[in-house]
């Protein structure tokens, strides 16, 4: 079973359905534009074990102001430029997390830490994959993350996805971050009974 939080036109369920043919996902996808191109591309690749969901995902459900980048890069978070903001649903992960997933993949353009922080169901969840992304206008939470992460009883690693070439000396940002990692985590526990058999 694997979650996929910021599923975008579904090029990733294409890679794990080809790496993981039974797998059964279940995708969340925002922005109602990308989401169309999502259906279509899972419909046109006959794909099955998809459900598709269309809404943002935050720490509790109810209703969002999303702020359409117009590509990849929507988000809950202000966005100066954004082609149009619209309300949308919102699920929170823990009403996802009703049974054991193996994979959980989020990247939902800076509520990851938030989500993930509120989250009371993470020992539902084996593996994670996530995008941390730090927005320059706003406090930084990687080290909430981090601790949640470790607490759950995950080990983590850490890989730079965008930082300024200088990081003491530049103030660069890209649309608005000024860093975005890939953080991949995985359960103590299953390292240990790997590393035994």
């Amino acid at each position: 079973r694997i979650l996929d939080c910021g599923a975008h036109c579904g090029l990733s369920i294409v890679y794990f359905k080809q790496l993981f043919p039974a797998a059964q996902i279940v995708a969340v996808e925002a922005d109602p534009h990308i989401f169309a191109l999502l259906q279509h591309n899972i419909r046109q690749r006959c794909l099955t074990d998809v459900t598709l969901v269309n809404k943002a995902l935050a720490v509790e459900t109810g209703f969002v102001s999303f702020h359409r980048e117009g590509a990849d890069a929507g988000r809950i978070h202000a966005l100066s430029g954004a082609i149009e903001t619209v309300t949308l649903p919102a699920v929170s992960l823990d009403d996802l997390l009703t049974e054991p997933v193996d994979l959980l993949k989020i990247d939902v353009e800076g509520v990851e830490t938030d989500v993930l922080c509120a989250s009371r169901r993470l020992d539902a969840v084996s593996q994670i994959m996530v995008e941390y992304h730090s927005f320059a206008d706003a406090p930084q939470s990687l080290h909430r993350l981090l601790a949640k992460l470790a607490d759950c009883g995950f080990r983590y690693k850490v890989q730079t996805q965008y930082c300024p070439a200088r990081p003491l000396g530049d103030d660069d940002c890209h649309l608005g971050m000024d860093l975005q990692l890939n953080i991949f985590a995985k359960r103590v526990a299953s390292n240990a009974a790997r590393n035994a058999a």
